[in-house]
């Protein structure tokens, strides 16, 4: 049985394509650690196509709740 997994590359999709420099993965490129480490802390958010996490959904891609994504031991 294949599952999907997050953070999977092979279909990026990004949902808000105007704001895309403001994402997180667009951030570590630039290398702004200071600002990406106040948009990482208490995450409520995941994203579908990198597997980093978020407080805002704004600033990830293809975002999804936390709540949403089941927990595994």
């Amino acid at each position: 049985m294949s599952e999907k997994h997050i953070g999977s590359y092979e279909k990026h999709v990004c949902e808000s394509k105007g704001d895309h420099d403001k994402h997180i993965c667009q951030l570590a490129q630039k290398v702004a650690f200071g600002e990406i480490k106040e948009l990482v802390e208490h995450p409520n958010y995941i994203c579908e196509n990198c597997a980093r996490v978020a407080k805002s959904a704004s600033n990830l891609c293809k975002p999804k709740s936390l709540k949403d994504v089941p927990y595994h031991e």
